[in-house]
């Protein structure tokens, strides 16, 4: 209704809260729709916690973190300064520091128990690199898959402290 009332005098700068708490997966996929067309001929801020949404309705992000703008991009330049994350679980334990000698590799964390996750510093696929450091080590790997930072891991790092 708040939309409704704001769209009638045809304004060029709309800003919105929250708009899609609270709706069911029908009205949630409406909405977004409507904020989509909307954005073609207007500006629209959208202030949200639920980072999906920024995601998917966004082209710039902004964060703030204690009254201080954090972060100020568009999320093209976001995508494109992401780091390659390889999340690999083998059948046994590896010293991280040995899988930190992989070509690229920028960090490794031990996630749990035989479960790593290696960041790259490339957009080149690294797993195939994964796969041989396994096989030369004698490794098996149970599990292997190509991940991403998401928007809600940048804001936790940007606003965490």
């Amino acid at each position: 209704m708040g939309l409704a009332a704001a769209l009638l005098h045809d304004p060029q700068l709309l800003i919105l809260d929250e708009p899609t708490t609270g709706l069911d997966p029908n009205q949630l996929g409406e909405i977004r729709q409507l904020i989509l067309e909307l954005g073609k001929e207007k500006t629209i801020f959208l202030s949200t916690h639920i980072l999906s949404e920024v995601e998917a309705l966004c082209d710039r992000v902004v964060i703030l973190h204690q009254g201080k703008i954090v972060l100020d991009e568009s999320l093209q330049n976001l995508r494109a300064q992401e780091k390659q994350i390889v999340e690999v679980s083998f059948d046994y334990r590896v010293e991280p520091v040995a899988l930190e000698r992989i070509e690229n590799a920028v960090g490794v964390k031990n996630v749990f128990d035989f479960q790593y996750e290696i960041e790259f510093d490339t957009e080149e696929d690294r797993r195939p690199m994964v796969f041989d450091f396994a096989h030369d080590n004698g490794l098996k790997i149970v599990a292997l898959q190509h991940k991403s930072k998401n928007l809600e891991q940048r804001f936790n790092e940007l606003t965490s402290a």
